[in-house]
């Protein structure tokens, strides 16, 4: 399902492995503490296992040495990495849950927050293509409603001004998601 606006930017909802995403850059979550997450079905650990543990490995080199001593870094904030031996050129590592009552969680407002974020990080960059996870679904509490609006919020508004990002791909791994983000999606559209 592709999405177009006036701007001549269009956001598209596929089924696909974000690994093998060809654009100019993924955007992977991270941890607060830019900790790597590697349970089993993290976006991390996928990325990792794809060639991608070298681009990891320098955010968190670089998190580290912007500000030292520092437990958790805001949501939304990005280090930008080489994407290894993935199909895109960046990943963007972003914070991407709030910590509140001693866990991590990650809503509607938290993925406006990191996909607002990355699409004017990708702006600055000179990036036209990203492609961007569905962030907190496995293991976060965050539903594909969730990752479907709060995307959409943050896209409309970016695309509201001159951009270089012509293309975002909303990503979701495996068929319920995707039958999940197009039943969100017609939801959105109706409403």
């Amino acid at each position: 399902m592709e999405f177009r606006f006036s701007s001549g930017g269009s956001v598209s909802i596929v089924q696909s492995d974000l690994c093998r995403e060809a654009v100019d850059a993924i955007l992977c979550p991270v941890m607060p503490s830019f900790k790597p997450m590697l349970k089993k079905d993290s976006i991390q650990r996928a990325i990792i296992e794809a060639g991608g543990a070298e681009g990891l490995l320098q955010a968190q080199t670089k998190a580290i040495r912007a500000k030292p001593g520092t437990k958790r870094f805001p949501v939304g904030y990005i280090i930008v990495s080489d994407a290894g031996g993935l199909a895109c050129k960046k990943i963007l590592n972003v914070v991407s849950m709030d910590f509140a009552k001693g866990r991590h969680v990650v809503n509607e407002r938290t993925i406006y927050k990191i996909v607002k974020a990355a699409l004017a990080k990708a702006n600055r960059m000179g990036l036209e293509s990203i492609s961007i996870p569905a962030v907190g679904t496995k293991h976060f509490g965050a539903t594909i409603a969730d990752t479907i609006r709060g995307s959409f919020s943050a896209i409309r508004e970016h695309y509201r001004k001159a951009t270089s990002v012509k293309q975002v791909r909303l990503v979701y791994f495996g068929q319920k998601a995707m039958r999940d983000a197009l039943k969100a999606a017609a939801k959105m559209r109706r409403g």
